[in-house]
C-alpha cells in the first residue's frame, strides 16, 4: 500500500518583489526574486491535509517485479504576458519515501525550501516600455524516479521498451502535478530592475476583497524597515454589561519596549530581541530619520547615529556641541536641570536639521530654535522660531530652485522659505504657505519622494462620543472608526492636495455606511446611513485599506515604494457586542507597502505594538 498526498489550494497569495532601478525609457529592464522565499511563501498556503489512499499491489506494471520509485519535484517559474514574452524557471527534485502524513509531506517541502533559498530567479532583457504582466508559478510534482527505475530494471530492455514502461508506471502510480500561480497588474517596464506585486486569487470576488493572503517583502539591506514596540501592553476591551466597554486587564497582551531594523517583513514577525541601542523609554513616540547607511534617532538629549549595515552606534554629542555656542551655553548653565528637547529630525546634504527647545524638567521655555548641523564640517547654525510645540516632522527640499522647509505641526502641513549661509540660517515664518488639509483626517507623518510630498493620515473613534451612536444597552449594533490613508502634494504646483488616479484625495481610506439609532434610547431602532463616512474596513477588504496610517518606516525610491506603520483596531460591525464576548476589539499592527506606480497597497500583520490601542475613555475610543 502506498499513501499519497493531494494538495488542495485554498488561498490568494500576494508577493511583493523589491528591486532597484530608475525610470529611464531606454534600454532593458529586469525582474528578480529569491526562489526559496517565493517557494516557501506560496507553498505554505497550500493545504497538505487532504490525503488520498491508493492501494497498490506488488506488480503495478505488467512484467515488473517492483513498485516504481517516486520522486518529488518543485519548480519556481517566472514569465511575462503582454507585448513582450519571456520565461525562466528553477527546478529542484528529491527522492520521496515513506510519506504517510501531511506533516511528513510538509517536512519534505521544507527541504526544498532550504535547498533553493538564496537562489535568484530573474527575467532579463525586457525592452523598456513593454506593457506586461508577470506570472509567478510554484509547481509541485510527483514523478517516476527514472534513474532509480532504470537501476531496478533487468537487462535486455530496449530504449523504446523502457520509455513505454515508464509511461505505464506513471499511469499506474497515478502521479500528479499541482501548481499555484498568479499574475501582477499590467505595468510599463522601466530601465533597470522593476518592482511588481503578484496576486494569486484562487477563490473569492476580488471586488469584495477575495481571499487575501498577506504579502512578503524581499530583502533590501539598503532601505531597511523599522519596527518597534511603543507600549508595554495592548488593551483588550470587553462589554461591561451596560452601555459601554471596559479594559479587560487580565487578557491584555504584554510587549517589551524596543525596536529593530529588518531587510524584509513577513507575516506575524515579532521583535524577539530588540537590537537598536536605544533606551526603552524613547519608543513611545520615536523620533528618527534615515540617511545613506545610517539611522538617526533622537533619544533623551542625544542624537544617535546607527549604521544599519554594521549595527554600530555613535553618540553625536549634540548637547556638548551646543555648549560651545554662547546662545545655548548661557541658557543651559542657568539652571542645574536645564535640558534640550528635539521633537523631529531630518537629513539633507550631509546635515541634520531639527527644531530645538531649551527647557527644564518642570517645563519652562528658555527659547526655541531651528538648527542645521553639518556633520562633515561640524558647523552648526541656527535661528529663533515662533512655533515649536507639536512639531512632528519636516523635510528640506528645493522647489523651483529655492530651498524650503516642509513641516508637519499640530496637524498642519506648511512650507516655509529657508535661507542659509555658512554662518546664518533664517525661516520666513510670516509668509508660510499652508496646505489645504481636510481636518476630518489627522495628519501623522510626512515623507518626500522626488517632487511629491506624501502625508500619512488617520481618523480614530473619539473616546467622548455619545455611546448611543455606537453601543446600546442590549449590544445590538455599534460602529467603529479606525481608518486612514495617504494624501499627496505635488510640490511643483500649488501647495494643495492632489488627486490619485481614482479621483480621491486619500489612498487606502475606507468609507462605509454606519448604523445609527432612529428610535429612542429605551427602544432603539438601528438603520444604515446612506451617506458614506470613514470607518473600520471590513475584514474581507482590509488588505486594500488602512486602519490608521501613522508613520513612514521606510522608503524605497528605486522601486517607488513607501512603507507605512498601520496602527488601529478592528471591530466587526455585523456582529453585536454581548456580555459573553471574549474579545470584542482586535488591535491591528500592520506593515503596509504603497506602490506609487500602480497606486496599490499590500498589508502584513506583524506581532508588534506600535503606539495606538483601544482605550476606555469617557465612553470608548482609540488612543496612543
Amino acid at each position: 500500500m502506498r499513501k499519497r498526498l493531494s494538495i488542495v489550494l485554498t488561498a490568494l497569495c500576494a508577493l511583493f518583489i523589491s528591486c532597484g532601478g530608475g525610470l529611464s525609457q531606454e534600454g532593458t529592464g529586469s525582474i528578480s526574486m529569491d526562489a526559496g522565499r517565493v517557494a516557501k511563501y506560496l507553498g505554505q498556503h497550500a493545504n497538505h491535509s487532504a490525503i488520498v489512499y491508493n492501494k497498490k499491489n506488488g506488480n503495478v506494471v505488467e512484467g515488473l517485479d517492483f513498485i516504481p520509485p517516486i520522486k518529488q519535484e518543485m519548480k519556481v517559474g517566472l514569465s511575462t504576458i503582454g507585448s513582450y514574452t519571456t520565461s525562466t524557471e528553477i527546478v529542484y527534485s528529491q527522492k520521496v519515501t515513506d510519506i504517510d502524513s501531511a506533516a511528513e509531506f510538509e517536512e519534505a517541502m521544507e527541504q526544498f525550501y532550504i535547498e533553493c533559498f538564496g537562489k535568484t530567479i530573474t527575467l532579463e532583457e525586457i525592452p523598456v516600455g513593454s506593457r506586461i504582466r508577470v506570472k509567478a508559478v510554484l509547481t509541485i510534482s510527483e514523478l517516476i524516479d527514472e534513474e532509480e527505475f532504470r537501476k531496478k530494471l533487468p537487462s535486455g530492455y530496449t530504449e523504446a521498451e523502457i520509455k513505454e514502461l515508464l509511461e505505464l508506471a506513471a499511469e499506474a502510480m497515478d502521479t500528479m502535478t499541482y501548481s499555484i500561480e498568479g499574475s501582477s497588474d499590467l505595468f510599463k517596464v522601466h530601465s533597470g530592475s522593476n518592482s511588481v506585486t503578484i496576486r494569486m486569487n484562487l477563490g473569492g470576488d476580488e471586488e469584495e476583497g477575495g481571499t487575501w493572503v498577506n504579502p512578503i517583502f524581499t530583502d533590501d539591506y539598503n532601505h531597511p524597515i523599522l519596527l518597534w514596540n511603543g507600549r508595554e501592553a495592548e488593551n483588550i476591551l470587553k462589554y461591561d454589561g451596560s452601555d459601554s466597554l471596559t479594559v479587560d486587564t487580565a487578557n491584555s497582551i504584554p510587549y517589551s519596549l524596543g525596536g529593530q531594523l529588518y531587510s524584509h517583513i513577513e507575516e506575524g514577525l515579532s521583535i524577539n530581541e530588540a537590537s537598536l541601542p536605544i533606551p526603552s523609554s524613547d519608543y513611545s513616540d520615536p523620533v528618527f530619520c534615515f540617511a545613506d547607511n545610517n539611522l538617526y534617532w533622537v533619544a533623551g538629549e542625544e542624537i544617535y547615529e546607527i549604521n544599519y549595515l554594521t549595527s554600530t552606534k555613535t553618540e553625536l554629542g549634540i548637547k556638548e556641541k551646543l555648549k560651545t555656542i554662547t546662545e545655548f551655553s548661557n541658557k543651559l548653565a542657568q539652571y542645574d536641570d536645564s535640558m534640550i528637547l528635539i521633537t523631529s529630525i531630518t537629513y539633507y546634504n550631509d546635515s541634520l536639521y531639527f527644531p530645538l527647545q531649551i527647557t527644564k524638567s518642570t517645563g519652562f521655555d528658555y527659547g526655541h530654535y531651528f538648527v542645521k548641523w553639518n556633520l562633515n564640517t561640524d558647523n552648526l547654525i541656527y535661528c529663533e522660531i515662533n512655533e515649536f510645540y507639536n512639531w512632528k516632522t519636516q523635510f528640506i527640499t528645493l522647489i523651483n530652485d529655492e530651498t524650503y522647509l516642509i513641516k508637519l505641526q499640530s496637524g498642519d502641513v506648511c512650507k516655509i522659505k529657508l535661507t542659509e549661509s555658512d554662518t546664518a540660517l533664517s525661516l520666513d515664518e510670516d509668509n508660510k504657505v499652508m496646505c489645504n488639509m481636510d481636518f476630518t483626517y489627522k495628519a501623522s507623518d510626512i515623507q518626500l519622494m522626488g517632487n511629491t510630498l506624501y502625508i500619512a493620515c488617520y481618523v480614530y473613534q473619539d473616546s467622548t462620543d455619545n455611546p448611543s451612536t455606537y453601543l446600546d444597552a442590549n449590544g445590538v449594533r455599534y460602529n467603529v472608526i479606525s481608518t486612514g490613508g495617504i494624501a499627496k502634494v505635488d510640490l511643483t504646483g500649488d501647495f494643495e492636495l492632489s488627486d490619485w488616479s481614482n479621483g480621491e484625495k486619500y489612498l487606502g481610506l475606507y468609507l462605509g455606511n454606519y448604523y445609527y439609532n432612529v428610535g429612542t434610547w429605551e427602544e432603539p431602532v438601528y438603520e444604515l446611513n446612506s451617506e458614506k463616512t470613514p470607518m473600520t474596513p471590513p475584514k474581507t477588504q482590509d488588505k486594500k485599506y488602512f486602519y490608521g496610517a501613522r508613520k513612514f518606516i521606510a522608503r524605497r525610491p528605486d522601486d517607488n515604494i513607501l512603507v507605512v506603520a498601520d496602527d488601529g483596531v478592528y471591530m466587526d460591525i455585523e456582529n453585536p457586542i454581548t456580555a459573553e464576548s471574549k474579545k470584542v476589539v482586535e488591535n491591528k499592527n500592520r506593515v503596509v507597502t504603497v506602490n506609487l506606480l500602480d497606486e496599490s497597497i499590500s498589508a502584513v500583520d506583524v506581532n508588534v505594538c506600535f503606539n495606538a490601542t483601544a482605550v476606555r475613555g469617557t465612553k470608548f475610543g482609540i488612543g496612543d
